[in-house]
This record gives structure tokens, sequence and C-alpha cells, in this order.
């Protein structure tokens, strides 16, 4: 999505889906009303998400923050998906005009919402403000590409010790660049790289097969590219054998 503002509609689709929520059951590793709606979808691929929402249940998180909430669709998981989590954090330098819907979706959780960036000092005020004696226990980035290590950096004192960092996209150089720099710190880390969804949709598409939807249509575009998660634990007796 780049700096593109938020689609104007977004709102009316959360309204919709928000309407239907009793309808699905917490805790499930991916939410199909999101990834089949235009608008809503989140710019990663199904198999990637449910890995993330597995390895982020193993630690059974109070406390989650994402950088780049863009339009919302994996927002949506990291409350839903994971039953444990009480407080959420979530960056978009763009906004999060979605904020209001998510309250009253999900009243349980305490939201802190940052229509800024996620590296600026008033940002990082405010996150160990509100934290008060939490700590992070999931930190997704994917914001800033040419910023993961500052963003790890920067929250790295409000995580807590059995902490998972998640960094998104690291098949792409930049993003690459900055968890390299993190793990070359000693950190235990993993990858885990899945396109297998983009090939499957490349070959529908050489044998004629419309796009189901406009998630399947980014598959298509994006190819391999903007995939690969590499996660990060600080304590190493986390990290699966």
């Amino acid at each position: 999505m780049g700096d593109a503002p938020l689609p104007v509609e977004l709102c009316e689709d959360y309204e919709k889906l928000f309407a239907t929520e009793q309808q699905r059951p917490a805790g499930q590793d991916v939410y199909e009303a999101i990834f089949d709606d235009s608008l809503l979808f989140p710019l990663q691929r199904r198999r990637e998400m449910a890995f993330m929402m597995q390895r982020a249940r193993s630690v059974s998180p109070g406390v989650v923050f994402e950088i780049g909430a863009d339009k919302g669709g994996g927002l949506y998981h990291w409350c839903k998906s994971l039953p444990t989590v009480q407080r959420v954090i979530a960056c978009e330098i763009r906004g999060t005009p979605y904020a209001n819907l998510f309250e009253q979706a999900f009243p349980h959780i305490d939201f802190l919402w940052l229509p800024e960036s996620s590296y600026a000092r008033a940002a990082i005020r405010k996150v160990r403000n509100w934290l008060g004696p939490d700590k992070i226990d999931c930190l997704f980035i994917d914001g800033n590409k040419r910023a993961f290590d500052r963003d790890f950096q920067a929250y790295l004192p409000m995580l807590s010790r059995d902490g998972i960092v998640f960094m998104h996209d690291i098949q792409d150089h930049a993003p690459r660049r900055g968890y390299d720099v993190v793990i070359s710190n000693g950190y235990a880390h993993d990858e885990h790289i899945d396109i297998s969804e983009s090939l499957e949709s490349v070959e529908r598409e050489k044998q004629g097969i419309p796009a189901q939807n406009a998630h399947e249509q980014w598959l298509r575009h994006w190819h391999g590219q903007s995939a690969g998660v590499g996660i990060i634990y600080l304590n190493s007796g986390q990290k699966p054998a």
C-alpha cells in the first residue's frame, strides 16, 4: 500500500464484518471472511498468517504490538486468533479510521492507536507510558521496510523476557537487511518462507482460471515477493526444536 491513503470504504466493510462477529469462533488460525474481503485482506499469505498465529499462541501473549497495521486485516487476527490477548498496540502512519469499530467488536481488549511513525520519540514514549508495568509479548514489525532494526531496538526494552518478534517480507532486500542486522547480535531466530499459495495461484492463472478475489489477484501480482517471516526469540529456549 505504501503511503497511499487508506480506502474510504474501509469502515463500511468493517461494519458489515463486525455485524456477523458472533458467527466466528475465537482462536482460529485464519479468518476467511477477512481474506475474502476486497479491502480488508492482509498483504500476507494465508499459510504465513496461520504460522504466525500458531507460533504466537505458543507463548500465550497478553500484549501484542503491530507496526504497520495497514487496513487492519492482520490486526483482526491478532485480536481474534489469540484468546489470551488483553492489550493491543496498533501503529499505522496513515491512521486507523477503524479504531472505534475494533474497540466495539473487542470490548475485552485495551487498545493503543498510534497514527504516527513507530520510531518517533513521541510514539515510543506513548507506548512506554501506556504499558506501565506490562511488557510486549509479541511484536510484529511490518512498517517502514528500511527501518526494521530501528523498530526492534526502539522497543526491545519493552519486550517480555519470553517475547517473540516477527519481521515480515524478509524475502525482500530492505527488510532482510534489518533482520540480518538484528540476528547478527546472537538472538535465537527462525525463518518461515512459504510461497506455495502464490505458486498455486499462478498455476491456476496459466490454466485460464480467474482469480477468486482481490487477495488472489494480489498473490498473482507479487508472486514470491513480499513474503517470508523472520522470527526472533528473546529467550532462546522458546525456539521450537
